[in-house]
Parts: C-alpha cells; sequence; structure tokens
C-alpha cells in the first residue's frame, strides 16, 4: 500500500481538521479532485492524507492514526459535491454526520440504515416524504462523507474501521457499517444531513433531489450533460442485510 501526505500550504497554525482520500473506488471520478480543490480553498489549513490500496478500514485507521486538528472527514474518490459542504457539515455540529447519497444501483437506496428490531438484520431506507427534512439520526450511514469529531475516538474501541466476516461466513461487514455500529454500542450518535447531499459517480451521477413544495424524493441521475429525475417509491426498503459482526479479516497495511 502506498499512502502519500500533503501537508497544508497555511503553516501559520495547527490543522484545523484532516481530509482523508480513500482512493480507488471504481469507476474513479476526475471530477472529484474538482470538488475537493473547492473546498480546500475554503480550507486551506488542513492536513490532507490520501491513502492507497486495497482495504479501506486499513486506509481510515491510519489516517486517523496520523489525524490533526479536531475532525477527519473520510472522502471516496467516486463522489461529487458543492464546495461549500464541509462548512455546512461542520455547521451541524454533531460527533459524527455525514450527507445523503445514494447506492450505485437500483432502486437507488439512502445510504443510511436501522436496526430491524429483534433481528440481527439491518434495513436500508428508501427516500420517502416521511424522512426528516432536515437530521436523521441513524444506525447506519456510508462512509463517503462522514465527519467525526476528534473526541469520538477516545470513545471507541481499536481497531476504529474493520472489515468482519459475517457469521454464515459468504460475506464481509463494510468498514462503515462495523464504525457506525462502534459509535452506537459506545453511546455515540450518528446523524445524516438530508439537505447536503453528495453525487455518487458509476456510468452516470446519481444524487437524492427532493421537490421542497411536496416532499417527494427523486433520484436524480446526470448522463452525458443531460438530467433525469427518477420517483423514489413511497414505502421502506425490504432490503435486509446480516451485518452482524464477525471474525475480523487479517490485514496488513
Amino acid at each position: 500500500m502506498t499512502q502519500v501526505e500533503v501537508r497544508p500550504t497555511n503553516r501559520t497554525g495547527e490543522p484545523e481538521g484532516t481530509i482523508a482520500v480513500a482512493t480507488g473506488s471504481n469507476p474513479r471520478c476526475n471530477s472529484f479532485w474538482d470538488c475537493l480543490s473547492a473546498v480546500l480553498m475554503r480550507h486551506p489549513n488542513v492536513q490532507y492524507s490520501r491513502n492507497e490500496g486495497l482495504f479501506t478500514a486499513v486506509n481510515r485507521n491510519n489516517a486517523v492514526a496520523k489525524m490533526k486538528g479536531d475532525w477527519i472527514w473520510f472522502l471516496d474518490d467516486d463522489m461529487q459535491f458543492p464546495g461549500d459542504i464541509l462548512d455546512k457539515l461542520l455547521a451541524r455540529n454533531k460527533p459524527v454526520i455525514g450527507p445523503l447519497y445514494l447506492m450505485r444501483y437500483p432502486p437507488f437506496n439512502a445510504i443510511t440504515a436501522d436496526p430491524v428490531e429483534g433481528e440481527d438484520k439491518w434495513y436500508r431506507h428508501a427516500l420517502i416524504p416521511e424522512l426528516p427534512k432536515e437530521l436523521m439520526r441513524c444506525g447506519f450511514l456510508g462512509g463517503a462523507g462522514l465527519l467525526v469529531r476528534r473526541e469520538v475516538f477516545a470513545q471507541l474501541e481499536e481497531p476504529y474501521f474493520a472489515q468482519p466476516l459475517t457469521p454464515d461466513m459468504k460475506d464481509y461487514v463494510t468498514d462503515d457499517y462495523y464504525f457506525c455500529k462502534n459509535c452506537i454500542d459506545h453511546g455515540v450518535e450518528v446523524w445524516a444531513d438530508m439537505v447536503n447531499v453528495m453525487g455518487h459517480q458509476t456510468v452516470c451521477t446519481l444524487a437524492p433531489a427532493r421537490d421542497p413544495a411536496t416532499g417527494q424524493w427523486f433520484t436524480k441521475l446526470v448522463i452525458g450533460g443531460k438530467m433525469y429525475l427518477l420517483p423514489q417509491e413511497p414505502g421502506k426498503s425490504v432490503h435486509k442485510q446480516d451485518l452482524t459482526p464477525g471474525k475480523p479479516i487479517p490485514t496488513k497495511d
């Protein structure tokens, strides 16, 4: 694994925080770097770390070990976002918070989830009018734009991120789910920001969009410069996953 560290250009004081980019998402999104540059223009005094490797969990744990400042913002390199999104997430003043974004395949559910009561399974949220308009406290949130305050890590068990096998040994738990469960188990709240959203790059760009008049959610697709809106079906997804952590997969730096 290769790790590249870029120190802040403004060295007048301690960096305000750390932006950690896990590269290697498929496909890579060239416009991501334009989005990141817009954020860095607004936050020149940050530590920026770029991690490359097969295990995102290892990348993110390494970034936490070297973080500077009061917060760390985890990013994947297949996302699109406005230049002021970090300012808005910081203004929420939550211990763990991330923007709303969508899965890259149908039915394009939001990458948030809650536990199914009485089961070792979780359901993913569909975008429905009944979801909160501003913030939603949830049990799981995707890690592609996760903002975490420094004091959170003092409350968690290490490793902060891991990719353990599921009990049936047929799949693995994603590192962002593992981190969020670690937070919930130790009394740290996880919040989804329903206003500040990200686009998810695949063969097109996917992003959530909401009609302010009706509250109806749409999946916005941008293909070849043209925008399409697909209405989200009412109701929560019945998609359930057995995400009970099992034995962690051994990983090496």
